[in-house]
């Protein structure tokens, strides 16, 4: 589904473009930025723009890019969707030249702040017990695990032991 833009102090989050495929294709094909991602490596950005094709239809699923408000520059990616009930999912990623800067804890909280706005109630994050960061980005978002789990990166034999974050708002 398509939403109007929303800012933070730094950024404009907007709806995910057929033109962000190959920001995406780079960060989540990445060996390192995509390591904890459920999904597979994708083949290459027309693969993800023929996924994204139909994304306007899309239910209770946003597709959103993080973009720096004065360069214009894309800085990440995020998503939120309806999983269960009243549940909601949420995902971003910061493109690797950009860790270490709060893009992650800026992206989640506007990420919280669309839920608020929105009548959501409940967000969860499924993350690698191994992936420290993001562990560390939802905690400061007041986050808290609420069960262990495990994930299979898609098409892969990979399995990662994870935590099931939580934030009842």
């Amino acid at each position: 589904m398509k939403i109007e833009p929303f800012y933070t102090e730094r950024l404009k989050i907007r709806s995910m473009k057929l033109s962000d495929a190959e920001f995406a294709i780079k960060n989540w094909n990445d060996e390192e930025a995509g390591k904890y991602m459920i999904d597979e490596k994708y083949e290459s950005a027309n693969h993800l723009r023929f996924l994204l094709i139909g994304m306007d239809e899309w239910e209770d699923i946003y597709m959103l890019t993080a973009e720096d408000k004065n360069s214009k520059e894309t800085v990440g990616t995020c998503c939120i969707g309806k999983e269960d009930g009243k549940i909601w999912s949420i995902g971003y990623t910061v493109d690797k030249d950009k860790w270490n800067r709060n893009y992650g804890t800026e992206i989640v909280k506007a990420l919280v702040t669309f839920a608020i706005k929105n009548n959501i109630n409940i967000l969860e994050a499924e993350v690698a017990k191994a992936n420290t960061a993001s562990k560390r980005v939802l905690e400061k978002c007041g986050f808290k695990i609420y069960k262990e789990s495990s994930f299979q990166k898609r098409k892969t034999d990979i399995i990662h032991p994870s935590y099931i974050y939580r934030l009842v708002i």
